[in-house]
């Protein structure tokens, strides 16, 4: 996986990096990750490696998690599905909700949100999953159970703008911030 850098002068507990195909920003009890790319074995190992160490140092209130993918992705195999509802089941304690972001047609939402709620249903986590229209309703899914260190929309917005310029895609969902 290509790694990229921290965003700007930041605290070590803030951290921009972008992957082969996808990029994430962890800032206190929060990983958001963009998907550019397919759900490759590789890719998925790389952002849920992020997500478990959040949660291993995460407070009782658990860690939540924004997921936004692109139309360019495409779905992960029964294989990285499979790894998925392994995951999630690990996490169960620790995630207290966990939002994701189909980017792209009405057909795509479906396919997503289909492949989501199967995998966290299997998980036993279908009460802490939500898949939301857009960027903007998936930030105020994520900020409806904010806690002390989970970061503000200002934040998430410049957090999601530069994981898009770190992937070389254009801006996403124009006129989102609020």
């Amino acid at each position: 996986m290509r790694l990229c850098c921290k965003l700007g002068p930041m605290p070590n507990e803030k951290q921009l990096q972008i992957g082969e195909g996808l990029a994430s920003f962890t800032s206190g009890d929060t990983l958001v990750v963009l998907w550019k790319k397919g759900a490759s074995p590789e890719r998925w190992a790389w952002w849920m490696a992020q997500m478990q160490a959040l949660a291993a140092r995460s407070s009782a209130d658990g860690v939540v998690g924004l997921m936004l993918i692109t139309a360019d992705s495409s779905p992960p195999d029964a294989k990285v599905r499979k790894r998925a509802q392994t995951d999630f089941r690990e996490l169960k304690d620790k995630l207290r909700k966990f939002v994701v972001v189909p980017l792209g047609s009405s057909v795509w939402q479906s396919v997503v949100r289909t492949i989501v709620r199967g995998t966290l249903l299997l998980s036993g986590l279908s009460d802490r999953q939500k898949v939301a229209s857009t960027i903007s309703d998936g930030i105020d899914q994520l900020r409806a159970v904010a806690g002390a260190t989970t970061p503000s929309r200002e934040e998430i917005n410049a957090a999601i703008d530069a994981m898009a310029k770190g992937l070389d895609l254009g801006e996403l969902e124009p006129g989102r911030r609020r």
